[in-house]
């Protein structure tokens, strides 16, 4: 079966921790962008640095720097937000991958680009 590289754009809070979500993202971006895709990381809470693990060279990651707000019913605002400002990292047909449920739960407000 042939297949066809993708982007693929995988939003994670911040790359630069040295955490298990971190370690999987740098696993799962290094494979992909190994096998031809062209792979993009959203970190979303950092403003600068460098991922913790190493990435392959071909990597893009984006810091975003967003900074919630701790009352709940305002964070929620927050990722509507978020949401809005972060759909210029995509175009119509890229794979998103997030990897919290609060970050899985704001892609579903990003704007369609149809």
């Amino acid at each position: 079966m042939e297949m066809h590289a993708r982007t693929i754009n995988i939003i994670i809070g911040d790359i630069t921790l040295s955490a298990g979500t971190e370690r999987a993202v740098t696993n799962l971006s290094n494979n992909f962008s190994s096998n031809g895709h062209k792979v993009r990381i959203i970190s979303v809470y950092s403003k600068e640095g460098n991922p913790y693990y190493e990435l392959n060279e071909n990597i893009e990651v984006i810091h975003h720097g967003a900074d919630l707000r701790s009352n709940l019913v305002l964070r929620f605002y927050d990722y509507l937000d978020l949401a809005k400002n972060i759909k210029k990292y995509f175009s119509s047909g890229e794979v998103i991958i997030g990897t919290t449920h609060a970050l899985n739960c704001m892609i579903t407000f990003l704007p369609s680009n149809k």
